[in-house]
């Protein structure tokens, strides 16, 4: 019995191909594409930082509305939402959040 019969080469360089091509074209259009996959996210994570062992800060973007969202082990979650119009605003860096007063 041949494991390497010709139809089978044939088969595995044929898939190979394929798959070379495809990786062509996705590397060739993948701004497009990425900006394809980005338009369809509903939750994206602005930034995060951890607050030491016991809390953690997330800022969201949840269908166009900012969300500054923290989380501690023992007290819970609070959710504070910022409005639609400070989502038009870049995010701050991880660093910015924790650079106010009190906050150290």
């Amino acid at each position: 019995m041949d494991v390497f019969t010709q139809e089978r080469v044939l088969t595995i360089a044929a898939f190979v191909a394929a798959l070379v091509v495809l990786w062509v074209v996705v590397r060739l259009n993948r701004d497009g594409l990425a900006s394809r996959i980005k338009a369809g996210r509903r939750i994206e994570i602005a930034s995060a930082a951890n607050l030491g062992n016991e809390a953690q800060a997330v800022l969201l973007t949840v269908d166009g509305e900012r969300l500054f969202i923290v989380s501690q082990r023992k007290a819970g979650v609070a959710i504070h939402p910022m409005g639609a119009a400070a989502a038009a605003v870049d995010a701050p860096e991880s660093s910015d959040i924790l650079t106010s007063e009190g906050t150290g």
